[in-house]
């Protein structure tokens, strides 16, 4: 009665332009800079009520998923406030949606949709890579049969201009730190480990080893 038989949601992220599920993991892979919490009404079309309150917030360059709950847990706590005072004041200003700024995305599971694609450039792997980092697994990909599960990756320019056909080959190792040959740029990975979930010696893998997805599991 108090709520006049309104429903409202509060929804991680820009609405209508970063609808619904998986938030972090697709802003991290379009380098956006910028996102919100959201209560709106809710209706029969997902994530499509009229909104009462955004807060918007601004993510760092290069931020880590980590990053980002952490941002978003503070941001949430004001919101949270935000909307119990304008409840007991009864007030609800409601703003529709613009419709031309409609982006859906779909939700996301790691283990099904977290494997690298070597075919792309040294850039998108790097995204992809980050973007199933912690707290999520890691992105899947395999050395012959053994799956392995890499994070904390980082773009870095080399002098060489690697072909395709030498993408996802270690060609360096270092202390902490594996470098993976891809077009335009190389990968660097920081943390590996198996599915079991403990973390796999950068020292065992071996120089030359080639990272690679099989089709089927792309697919």
């Amino acid at each position: 009665n108090f709520f006049k038989k309104r429903i409202y949601n509060i929804h991680v992220g820009l609405l209508p332009a970063q609808k619904g599920a998986g938030g972090a993991t697709w802003i991290k892979l379009t380098n956006s800079n910028i996102s919100a919490i959201t209560i709106h009404e809710v209706s029969q079309e997902l994530d499509a009520g009229r909104i009462l309150i955004e807060k918007k917030f601004k993510l760092k360059k290069n931020f880590s998923l980590i990053n980002y709950y952490n941002q978003t847990r503070g941001c949430e706590k004001k919101t949270y406030n935000n909307f119990f005072n304008l409840i007991k004041k009864k007030i609800f200003l409601l703003k529709k949606q613009n419709k031309k700024e409609d982006v859906y995305m779909p939700r996301l599971n790691t283990k099904i949709h977290g494997f690298i694609d070597w075919n792309w450039k040294a850039k998108h792997i790097v995204d992809f890579v980050n973007a199933f980092s912690d707290p999520y697994q890691g992105a899947s990909t395999f050395i012959k049969n053994e799956k392995y599960l890499l994070s904390h990756a980082k773009l870095l320019k080399h002098k060489i201009n690697f072909h395709p056909y030498q993408s996802g080959i270690i060609f360096k190792k270092e202390k902490n730190s594996i470098l993976i040959a891809a077009t335009e740029g190389v990968v660097q990975i920081k943390k590996i480990s198996k599915i079991t979930g403990e973390k796999y010696p950068i020292k065992k893998l071996k120089l030359g080893a080639r990272f690679f997805t099989p089709i089927k599991e792309l697919e």
